[in-house]
């Protein structure tokens, strides 16, 4: 028998299947693919996202094995970018990524270029940073932290510099910052451990916050569409998660095509939606691109993650910024 997991990963979701314990004499457990953190390249040409490879009951589950790839629409292959990274996001001018990596034990942000040479260090604080993304401007970046010992969401300067935390949630976690396409607001959501997580949308000065989802649903991985709305994943015990728009102020909810995903992205354009769904025929997650109408239009080939050649992360510059 097979149970559906979602493991959290550097504050993102990764949804995969898992085995059930194996009884004397069954099979060893299988190998699959698990996926986070897809983004849009700032030209809408490809995807960039990180995925693993990863045995089903998790024995070889570690950090390091995560690594990002690029997407390229339609290709027949991804093609590896950076090895030993968990986390990615694009910069809205192109170029750039921001990854997540593990460095003596602790977790961090960084800049690469597209084609995975190592720029910079945005942040060398002893607690762990990760899931950082740019305002649409490209001059400051939110991420999540633990600089408080929970994992909470901060804004910084583009370069790391003057730190701030976004919103105090008291003994709740706030995870997944996403920037409105204007920059004036930041989604996220806040888990209460209730298995009612709920999206909020605050200003980068951490005013005006406010619960937009409001329900007893469980609430992740806000995006936003192009005209401003937000997207995200809707999920109850027993049925699978599914996408939902709601307006900025929590009004007009709606499904969205009837997606089953937990994780949606728009393009820049926005005439293409990327989102994750489980696969229909084996072990883990599939990339889907759809148009606007939820028409498929392709699906990312995953078969080579994990089997490409692993180099080192390399070296980067740091600004030892706080």
């Amino acid at each position: 028998m097979r149970i559906q997991a979602r493991v959290m990963a550097c504050g993102v979701a990764v949804s995969i299947m898992s085995a059930a314990p194996l009884a004397q004499g069954q099979a060893p457990a299988r190998v699959m693919v698990g996926v986070q953190d897809v983004a849009w390249s700032a030209d809408g040409r490809r995807l960039y996202f990180s995925a693993m490879r990863v045995k089903s009951d998790f024995s070889d589950d570690a950090p390091t094995k995560w690594s990002v790839y690029a997407y390229e629409i339609g290709a027949p292959t991804v093609t590896l970018v950076a090895a030993q990274a968990f986390s990615v996001s694009a910069s809205p001018a192109g170029a750039r990524l921001m990854v997540g990596r593990l460095v003596d034990g602790n977790r961090d942000l960084f800049v690469i270029e597209a084609n995975g040479r190592p720029l910079e260090r945005l942040t060398t604080d002893p607690a762990e940073d990760y899931g950082g993304v740019w305002s649409p401007d490209g001059r400051s970046i939110a991420f999540t932290s633990k600089r408080s010992g929970r994992s909470e969401v901060y804004v910084a300067n583009a370069d790391g510099s003057n730190v701030r935390r976004l919103i105090d949630a008291g003994s709740d976690r706030t995870l997944n910052p996403a920037w409105s396409p204007d920059g004036r607001f930041i989604a996220c959501y806040r888990e209460r451990g209730d298995g009612a997580d709920q999206v909020y949308v605050v200003r980068p000065d951490g005013s005006d916050a406010r619960n937009v989802t409001n329900d007893a649903f469980n609430n992740v991985f806000p995006g936003w569409t192009p005209d401003g709305r937000i997207v995200y994943g809707q999920g109850q015990k027993g049925r699978p998660t599914l996408a939902f728009v709601v307006d900025a102020d929590g009004r007009n909810k709606a499904s969205l095509l009837g997606i089953k995903s937990f994780f949606v992205r728009y393009s820049p354009d926005g005439s293409r939606i990327a989102y994750l769904e489980e696969h229909p025929e084996s072990d883990g997650v599939r990339i889907v691109v759809a148009d606007r109408q939820g028409r498929v239009m392709a699906t990312a080939p995953l078969g080579s993650v994990g089997l490409s050649a692993r180099p080192g992360p390399g070296r980067a510059r740091s600004h030892g910024r706080r």
